[in-house]
This record gives C-alpha cells, structure tokens and sequence, in this order.
C-alpha cells in the first residue's frame, strides 16, 4: 500500500511538474509574443513618425525664406506696437507732471497777483491817508511841502 501511495504521490508530483513547466513555458511564449508585437508597433508608429517629420522638414525647407520672412515682419509690428504704445504712456504722464506743475504755478502766481493787489490797495490807502494828513499838516504849518511836515512832525 505504501508503494503505491508513495507511487500515486510521485506520479502526483510529477504531473504537477509537468503541469507548472507547461504553464511557465506558455507564459514565455505568451510575454515573448506580446513583447514583439509591442515593438513592432513601436517600429511602424516610429517610421510613421519619422515619415511625418521627414515631410514637414521638406515643406518647412521649402517654405522658410517666406515663412522667416512673415514671421519676422510679425515680431517687428508686435514689437514696434508696444513700444509705441509704451512711449505713449511715458509722454502721457510726462504731461500729466507738467500739468499738475503748471496748475501749482498759475496757483502760486494767482495767490502772488492778489498779494500784490491786497499790497496795492494797502499802499493806495496809505498814500491817500498820506497825502490827507499831509495835506492837514501843510495846511497847519503853511508848508507846501507836506513830506517835510510829516517827517518832522507838525509843530508850528
């Protein structure tokens, strides 16, 4: 009975064996296949690619000088736009200071201009009141020169 347990088991063992060198030798086979169809769809998706490039380095060749040209001239608007647009700015606000400044003088002038009116008008009033009281004092001393009077007082 032992001898052909032990027989079974070994025939066991061996089919077992037999069984996972079969399921390994499948799975290779299997990696190997998927592993080759993967790069030969790399290989036509890479010529494919190359191909691709291939064309538009020639129509690119092709159509360069045109093509610089136009790109060029776009950067030269582009850039001639902004810095107009730029200076634009800058001589606004440059106008804008010397607005502001030309308001602060024409302030500064008009508070000077009624200064010198109000200095005016002051003096006009000290010179009639002057001449009033020179009058009076050349009238008192009989002096026609009133200046003299007021300098020296009106003593008689």
């Amino acid at each position: 009975r032992r001898s052909l347990c032990a027989r079974r088991s070994l025939c066991a063992l061996t089919v077992c064996m037999a069984q996972d060198a079969a399921a390994t030798k499948l799975q290779a086979l299997h990696r190997g296949n998927s592993s080759r169809r993967l790069q030969e769809d790399n290989q036509e998706a890479g010529s494919a690619l190359e191909a691709m490039l291939a064309r538009v380095d020639s129509s690119a060749a092709d159509a360069t000088p045109r093509a610089e040209a136009d790109a060029a001239a776009r950067v030269q608007a582009l850039h001639r736009g902004n810095s107009a647009r730029r200076l634009q700015a800058e001589e606004h606000a440059a106008a804008a200071v010397v607005l502001e400044a030309g308001a602060t003088r024409a302030a500064e002038r008009k508070s000077e201009n009624e200064r010198r009116s109000s200095d005016a008008a002051a003096s006009a009033a000290a010179a009639e009141m002057l001449r009033a009281a020179g009058t009076g004092a050349a009238e008192a001393t009989g002096s026609s020169d009133w200046c003299r009077a007021l300098a020296f007082g009106s003593s008689s």
